[in-house]
């Protein structure tokens, strides 16, 4: 009984108006621009640059800091135990950057 006084007094929500081929082109001008559409500037909101430079920030910090700490890693053992610490380290990396990815980027 309750549902049925219920679904009497729902109303059905107006669809969204389907935006223009101008106001999509002005929104992706001001997202690509990092600007209000309006206008006025934003600041403190990043875009595609930003994103962009923090991927590439984060690569070469990878690439610099794997064969360091691998080598420095392989000096620590015996010869005979270098290539299996090279290789746990080459490991580590690929599950830390699959990590990242799921959890780490996820919440940025």
């Amino acid at each position: 009984m309750a549902f049925t006084v219920i679904s009497i007094h729902a109303q059905e929500a107006a669809p969204a108006a389907e935006p223009t081929v101008e106001q999509r082109l002005t929104g992706l001008e001001a997202y690509v621009g990092n600007v209000d559409p309006a206008g006025s500037k934003v600041v403190g909101v990043a875009g595609p640059g930003h994103n962009a430079f923090i991927m590439v920030a984060a690569a070469l910090v990878l690439f610099m800091t794997l064969p360091g700490l691998a080598l420095f890693y392989g000096g620590l053992v015996r010869k005979k135990n270098v290539l299996s610490v090279l290789a746990q380290c080459l490991g580590i990396t690929g599950l830390v950057i699959i990590l990242w990815w799921a959890v780490g980027y996820s919440l940025v």
